[in-house]
């Protein structure tokens, strides 16, 4: 799930928490409190590009609290390592797979504060025709985020070891500091990172455990499944989740942002993919802005659905007892409101203008609700809808007739407990590859739910003509999986009786303008495909 159990097994008797009330109100600067807008957070390329002032003084306050002791609360070390700063989002407490305490606006918003505090007291070191525009942009600040679903390659400014930026008194270079974070105590202390004797001195990116920062073959990797998280993003999670609950967690039987966001971390890889310390890598932060501003777009789109609707049972955390009932309404410990004594709950942190941004596919909205959808409807479409509203015509009674197209996809249901975690479960179509999903290290355990899309692998036009027992044969004959760890061993899949994967195929209507999302319909299970698989099986 999107939250991140490593960071939790050491809290108990080693937390990195100091402080006992956390007030998260966001950052107040820069605010139009007249005409309401709020600044936005930018795309990190973007911000580079534009290499002003903004640029300057995020580097320099990133650079400076990596600098800072690690025994400092506010340090980057401190931030990073506290469990309850490891996401990006406040306007969704569930998109961390119903896990509250890692899932609020806190975590971020603290983050987003102590780095505010620097930028804006770096800016008021400059002086002469410099010092109001970095006043301003001390004052606007907000986090950038990744924008993976659109350009799955890692930020280039993430992949230099050193930078130039100005400086009060002109151009310097420093060791970047979006590059890595680089441990100050050295080896990690076991009581503190279990398991993390292997790990190197410094945070780092890389499919291949031997190589150091291989930027070569993770910007292949990603490449290579651009589209499929493109396809997961928009004709699936967008379109398709249509419960708070689905579009949060690969727990809530739907297409979630969970599944293209567990992608990135192990394609990635290195200790970007190694849940104990993940956070500490800086991309992480720009990941996971990423993820908020997904479900900020589809809280937008889906502005009658922004709160969690069922209850569950938390398996306990932090501040929550294994066992007690979670709602809306139940508190987010332990963040507190303006008023340092009310904790927020889910209700009080779904709206992100409360913190004091938002992004820029939701700036210049008007109050209609219904229109602002619409709008962001069409925003999204733009950003990720060069894929599939395209072709599909009306469904033809006998399946693949000349007048009908159709999406493939396998559906995925698993225990997680009965696999060796991490490890992806990929499809392949003869000796290509199709798709996969993935599995972090946590949680451990209870049922994930995902759906791979198959477009990239198979054009629904060669089926044309086809039956349906026709498709089915030949489906049955290419499709074939395997269950993999990262280190390449391949896992029996017959040790997980609970596997289900289901070969599904629909009808997409498409929309009729750019504020809408494509429909399907007409949707039949290949049941024959993986048949030895689903519901066979018993441990060996």
């Amino acid at each position: 799930m999107l939250l991140f159990w490593g960071l939790l097994l050491f809290i108990t008797s080693a937390s990195l928490v100091k402080s006992n009330s956390i007030p998260i109100i966001g950052l107040t600067t820069g605010v139009d409190k007249e005409a309401g807008a709020w600044p936005a957070r930018r795309n990190i390329n973007e911000l580079e590009t534009e290499a002003g002032p903004s640029w300057d003084l995020f580097i320099r306050a990133l650079s400076a609290l990596e600098d800072d002791s690690e025994s400092e609360e506010g340090s980057y070390f401190g931030v990073a390592g506290d469990p309850f700063h490891i996401v990006a989002s406040p306007v969704h407490d569930l998109i961390r797979g119903m896990r509250r305490e890692c899932s609020t606006p806190a975590p971020a918003d603290h983050k987003q504060q102590i780095l505010g505090q620097k930028v804006q007291q770096l800016a008021n070191e400059y002086s002469g025709k410099d010092a109001s525009a970095y006043t301003a942009a001390g004052q606007a600040f907000r986090l950038p985020y990744w924008d993976w679903a659109s350009d799955a390659r890692i930020p280039p400014p993430c992949t230099r070891q050193n930078i130039t930026v100005n400086a009060p008194k002109g151009p310097i270079t420093i060791r970047n500091p979006l590059y890595s974070y680089q441990w100050h105590q050295y080896p990690l202390d076991q009581g503190l990172f279990p398991g993390s004797e292997s790990l190197e001195n410094e945070t780092t990116r890389s499919p291949n455990p031997t190589s150091h920062f291989p930027v070569e073959e993770v910007t292949r990797k990603l490449a290579a499944q651009a589209q499929q998280i493109k396809l997961k993003v928009q004709y699936y999670a967008f379109a398709f989740a249509d419960t708070y609950e689905k579009m949060a967690s690969m727990s809530g039987n739907g297409n979630s942002f969970e599944s293209p966001h567990n992608d990135v971390h192990n394609l990635v890889g290195g200790s970007f993919a190694t849940l104990t310390v993940t956070s500490f890598d800086p991309l992480f932060m720009l990941h996971h802005c990423n993820l908020d501003r997904l479900a900020a777009m589809w809280a937008a789109i889906n502005f009658e659905k922004t709160v969690q609707t069922t209850s569950y049972q938390s398996g306990g955390l932090f501040a929550t007892p294994k066992g007690e009932d979670i709602t809306a309404d139940s508190p987010l410990k332990p963040f507190y409101q303006a008023d340092g004594k009310t904790f927020h709950t889910s209700r009080s942190v779904r709206d992100i203008a409360q913190f004091g941004y938002t992004y820029p596919e939701l700036q210049d909205l008007d109050l209609d609700v219904h229109q602002n959808a619409l709008r962001v409807t069409e925003l999204v479409n733009d950003l990720y809808g060069s894929l599939p509203a395209r072709r599909v015509r009306r469904p033809h009674p006998r399946g693949y007739g000349t007048q009908s197209l159709r999406e493939l996809v396998v559906s995925v249901e698993v225990e997680r407990s009965e696999l060796e975690l991490p490890c992806t479960i990929n499809i392949y179509r003869g000796d290509g590859y199709a798709g996969r999903t993935t599995l972090l290290d946590m949680p451990r355990n209870g049922i994930l739910f995902d759906e791979i899309p198959l477009a990239g692998a198979i054009s629904a036009s060669e089926f044309r003509g086809m039956s349906l027992d026709a498709v089915e044969d030949l489906l049955e004959k290419e499709l074939h999986f395997e269950i993999k760890k990262d280190d390449g061993t391949v896992l029996d899949p017959m040790k997980a009786p609970s596997l289900r994967l289901d070969v599904q195929g629909f009808d997409l209507k498409p929309p009729s303008s750019l504020s809408e999302f494509p429909k399907y319909s007409g949707k039949h299970t290949y049941s024959k495909v993986f048949a030895q698989y689903n519901g066979t099986r018993t441990l060996q």
